[in-house]
């Protein structure tokens, strides 16, 4: 299992060479969480897009979203489409994104399972001002991402017996906007055990701890 930061900043990159949201997750296929500003020019100093197998979006944000439009111009030029995994939208950003013939769109909820190849995938929502997926990948060892989300009643149990816990967490104690606190990903960390990776970077910055990383840009982490 290997995970590579494309990109951690959140609501927008805010140095040269970063990319708002975006991760890839390798385990024998190759799987980008979210697709945000800049993940093209980053990706591709680490892979070509033809070697992704999919995409999953976890919710409709701009700053998870916005570099799959430009995708289009370059999976054109490859004469690739993608599969795209997300939970439908009645809305017309959904099919500003989606409605292209680049995508074949998978559509998943809360109650839905995927296996591809050696790895299970199920989903859960989470607390956001829009609805947002957490996915979960079960292989030999299990990864969690969780998208955007405040701490909610059940987190416990969505988090439970991950191995790698990819977490919207990057803000301090003051913070009351709609991600988690820092110190709260620390408590689950504490309670489920598992190594943490906070995400959704802004100003700022926490010290580097046992089992809580910061997704930093480009950063590869093999578990």
């Amino acid at each position: 299992m290997k995970l590579t930061v494309i990109g951690n900043y959140g609501p927008y990159p805010t140095k040269k060479g970063t990319a708002t949201s975006c991760y890839l997750f390798e385990d024998k296929v190759k799987i980008l969480l979210d697709f945000g500003s800049g993940s093209i020019a980053n990706l591709s100093s680490v892979c070509d897009i033809e070697d992704i197998d999919y995409i999953f979006v976890s919710h409709l944000h701009f700053d998870h979203t916005s570099d799959l439009l430009p995708l289009r111009y370059l999976l054109s030029d490859k004469k690739k489409k993608m599969k795209i995994i997300t939970q439908f939208s009645d809305s017309e950003y959904y099919k500003i994104l989606f409605d292209a013939p680049q995508f074949e769109v998978i559509n998943v909820d809360k109650n839905s399972t995927l296996n591809i190849g050696n790895l299970e995938l199920s989903f859960f929502e989470t607390k956001h001002p829009v609805q947002n997926l957490g996915i979960r990948i079960q292989g030999d060892k299990t990864f969690i991402y969780t998208g955007d989300t405040v701490y909610y009643n059940g987190i416990e149990n969505d988090l439970k017996g991950a191995d790698v816990v990819l977490i919207d967490a990057l803000k301090d104690n003051d913070f009351l906007g709609p991600h988690m606190r820092t110190v709260e990903a620390q408590q689950l960390q504490q309670q489920l055990g598992g190594t943490y990776i906070l995400t959704h970077e802004s100003n700022y910055r926490i010290e580097e701890m046992e089992n809580i990383l910061v997704a930093s840009n480009l950063a590869e982490y093999d578990f």
